[in-house]
């Protein structure tokens, strides 16, 4: 196996030589050679059983990726939203670029969902090609995404700032120069696909080389790639991912890049499973994609939202920051009940103002010790990690910490039942206790403030 530092040079990321980083980069690639294999295989199984229908599934596929992308920079859509419009506009998007700037200029909601789908089907034929693009047809992309509006196309004219981060982005000055260093070093690459789209990914958000669009862009170009090996799509999803994604960006642009690939990884395993599920092509394709728990997972949302405020609302009435970094998409929620890891997302944080986040709550599958107490309906739990500080941490956050400087009791473990007049379900060993959200709401904030 390749070591990081051969692996990554000639790129702004170093995995630094201590034994705990250099573990951890270790378990990464293993874990990545294990991800690409089932990845791979899963999806040329699939292609091979949708060659009748490959078309429509292929562009079932592209619309949710469009709509994803969107979302996560925030813009509304869905992906049945994305279909109506490319059924809409099929004969622009088949036409010349220019054509389809000007065919929707006046309407920029619908060049949103467009350009998107255009620039990923280009990146599609680059991907069956296997070539690697150059900076100028980056830039080409740039301007099929953004349309017709200032800057499109165009290297920035003035230093930006990623909002809500101190990262401070290349300088016009060196923007040229790093992007043919990128393309040039992607041409080269690495042996492990997954590890060469995040470098690609993160380099170019770390670059900023455009005034807008940049995250857009660099999700097509990390899909690019791993298309180029048979992957799956890459698909990160604004409802679970959103808030992991971001902090793993952050992590990337202080040159730590293992969060990012770790959460690749897990976001590939995932579309792996669900599209192990019987009949996943023909419900890609009538867009009813795990319609069986759709209800479900409807009613569970419905009740996690009732949480989500109450809790919010005990927090910052304490003096806390409560920010929610996600919930779980249907096919996420889904493999949390089959009790799949793979399912697993950030839920929020709560921190002090002006400090690191002290707490991390994360959707997870029910614990053994749960189901030895109860074994009826399964439903993701919650469960709450503190900061760890230690400085051999493989991890921001634990579950293991000590509780004995804590005023009042942390629960070991949430869930969120729906449809009962006590939804809130919590365990304290080997205690199961229902209350109502505000009830539990109060007891959990008591107790994560009381170390704030």
């Amino acid at each position: 196996m390749h070591d990081a530092e051969s692996l990554l040079v000639g790129t702004p990321y170093l995995i630094a030589g201590d034994f705990v980083s250099a573990t951890r980069f270790q378990a990464a690639a293993t874990r990545s050679s294990e991800t690409r294999r089932k990845a791979t295989e899963t999806n040329a199984r699939i292609v091979a059983e949708a060659q009748e229908v490959l078309d429509p599934y292929l562009k079932a596929a592209r619309t949710d990726l469009v709509a994803e992308s969107n979302v996560i920079e925030g813009m509304q859509w869905s992906a049945q939203e994305v279909r109506a419009v490319v059924a809409t506009h099929r004969e622009l998007l088949s036409a010349p670029t220019r054509t389809l700037v000007a065919g929707v200029k006046s309407d920029p909601r619908v060049y949103e969902a467009l350009g998107l789908y255009r620039a990923h089907e280009i990146a599609e034929t680059w991907s069956e090609q296997d070539r690697v693009p150059r900076a100028h047809e980056i830039r080409e992309l740039h301007r099929l995404i953004l349309g017709a509006i200032p800057g499109s196309g165009e290297f920035k004219q003035f230093d930006n700032v990623i909002g809500g981060s101190a990262h401070r982005t290349s300088s016009v000055a060196d923007t040229p120069r790093v992007m043919l260093e990128l393309a040039d070093w992607w041409g080269a690459g690495t042996p492990d696909p997954l590890l060469t789209a995040t470098v690609v990914h993160a380099w170019l958000a770390h670059i900023h080389p455009f005034e807008d669009g940049n995250g857009r862009l660099s999700r097509i170009l990390a899909n690019l790639e791993l298309a180029r090996h048979g992957y799956p799509a890459l698909t990160v999803r604004a409802a679970s991912d959103r808030g992991e994604y971001y902090a793993a960006l952050a992590a990337s642009d202080e040159g730590d890049l293992l969060p990012l690939y770790e959460l690749f990884g897990r976001v590939l395993r995932r579309q792996a499973k669900i599209m192990s599920r019987p009949h996943y092509v023909r419900a890609v394709i009538e867009d009813r994609l795990l319609a069986s728990e759709s209800e479900r997972h409807r009613f569970w949302l419905s009740t996690l939202r009732q949480f989500t405020t109450a809790l919010g609302e005990s927090l910052r009435g304490r003096g806390a920051l409560f920010e929610v970094q996600g919930t779980l998409d249907p096919g996420s929620f889904s493999l949390l009940c089959d009790r799949d890891v793979e399912g697993n997302g950030w839920f929020a944080t709560v921190r002090q103002k002006g400090e690191q986040s002290e707490w991390l709550l994360w959707f997870g599958f029910r614990s053994d010790r749960w189901l030895e107490i109860d074994s009826s309906a399964v439903y993701p739990s919650i469960f709450i990690s503190r900061r760890d500080r230690t400085p051999d941490a493989m991890h921001p956050y634990t579950q293991h910490f000590l509780r004995s400087d804590i005023d009042g009791r942390v629960p070991d473990e949430i869930s969120v039942i729906p449809a009962v007049p006590s939804p809130i379900r919590q365990r304290f060993e080997f205690d199961l206790t229902e209350t109502r959200p505000e009830e539990s709401a109060r007891l959990i904030a008591d107790s994560l403030v009381s170390v704030l």
